[in-house]
């Protein structure tokens, strides 16, 4: 059943790539990821969002880590919507946590406090801004 719900939702599409920089598109706030390296087997790329921001339910074929160091991050997983989030359908970062998004999971971020992270995609995604190779 999950698997029907995934192939309904959007294919993420990021948002704004300016340079090394991408523009978020949000629901809510505003964020942005700087690249640092984006090769054929990963892409790096520093994360900010602002407080109260929302990136809307997505998913994406590579598996994604995020390394929080700065804020209060919640990623909901196995949602189609924010209306489709539930209390045990999270998982909440602070500074000097990781988590691992598994390949084809849908997912929202949601910032608590403004938040400063590091993403990891593997293999790279094609979404993410190229960086400084």
């Amino acid at each position: 059943m999950l698997r029907k719900i995934v192939k309904t939702l959007p294919n993420y599409n990021p948002g704004v790539i300016d340079g090394d920089t991408l523009i978020l598109d949000t629901l809510s706030g505003s964020g942005k990821a700087i690249g640092l390296c984006n090769c054929e087997k990963i892409a790096i790329a520093n994360t900010v969002l602002s407080e109260e921001t929302v990136l809307d339910a997505h998913y994406h074929p590579e598996k994604e880590i995020v390394i929080l160091y700065e804020g209060l991050l919640r990623i909901w997983i196995n949602v189609t919507s924010i209306e489709d989030t539930q209390e045990d359908t999270f998982v909440e970062l602070q500074a000097g946590d990781i988590y691992i998004i598994e390949p084809n999971t849908s997912h929202i971020v949601e910032t608590i406090e403004g938040c400063r992270f590091i993403v990891i995609t593997i293999p790279a995604s094609k979404g993410f801004p190229n960086g400084r190779n």
